[in-house]
This record gives structure tokens, C-alpha cells and sequence, in this order.
């Protein structure tokens, strides 16, 4: 599953995107699904359906909201990757509470990690506290 098949982008794309924090993949499991997730997202030869982007980007925006640190990183790092690459669009998903949930997430993860600021990333979760449109 993780190497993918070439034209089913859509399935693995979901499917992935929902192994990462499922209960029955240990936490260091978690981040074996961030890469091929995000090939999957980003593949340019078959790429993902819009409504295949929305459902995983939701489902990645929930995970990193998640009180859980290993989800909420391994969520988070598919999705700043993917928002430097401007693959996917979080704002739609993102409420007042979620957007401060994944600003404290991400916070947690640059203090925790050697991780570089993401520009287009923080630019969707509004890091600079101004009100979402």
C-alpha cells in the first residue's frame, strides 16, 4: 500500500490519511505513512480529486488539533509539507478553536524538534493572531 498504485491516488490517499492515528498502528508507526501520503497528495502524474483533497485535509486538520502530541505531529508534518508545495488548503477547515489548537500543536512541535518555520503553513493557521476571514 505505501508504494501506492499508480492510478488509484484517491484510495491511497484516504486511506493513509486515516491509518495515520489509528489504534491499531503504534504512534511510531504513524510517521512510515506520513511519506507516502504526502507522494500521494502530490503526485503529479494521477493526481488527487478535489474531493479526495478536502477529505484528507480535514481529516489531517483534526489530527493535528488532536490532544494526542505523536497524531498532532505526524498530521502536522504532512500537512506543513503540503502547504509549502500548495497542495492542499486548510482555511476551510479551520475554526477559531481549531486554528488555536494547531497553533499550540505546532508550537509544541518547533520547541520539541529541529523543525524550520513554515511560511505558507503558518500563513493558513493565521500565526500572526489576526481574526480568520
Amino acid at each position: 500500500m505505501t508504494g501506492g498504485l499508480r492510478d488509484h491516488t484517491d484510495i491511497d490517499a484516504i486511506v493513509l490519511s486515516q491509518l495515520i492515528g489509528d489504534n491499531h498502528i503504534s504512534e511510531g508507526g504513524w510517521r512510515f505513512l506520513e511519506a507516502p501520503l504526502i507522494r500521494a497528495m502530490s503526485n503529479a502524474d494521477y493526481p488527487v480529486s478535489e474531493a479526495t483533497s478536502s477529505r484528507v485535509t480535514e481529516t489531517l486538520v483534526t489530527a493535528g488539533c488532536s490532544e494526542n502530541l505523536s497524531l498532532a505531529r505526524s498530521a502536522l508534518l504532512v500537512l506543513m509539507t503540503l502547504s509549502e508545495t500548495n497542495q492542499i488548503d486548510m482555511k476551510p477547515f479551520l475554526t477559531q478553536r481549531r486554528r488555536q489548537k494547531l497553533l499550540n500543536n505546532y508550537k509544541a512541535l518547533l520547541n520539541s524538534m529541529d523543525v524550520q518555520g513554515q511560511a505558507a503553513f503558518e500563513s493558513q493557521i493565521n500565526l500572526e493572531g489576526s481574526k480568520l476571514r
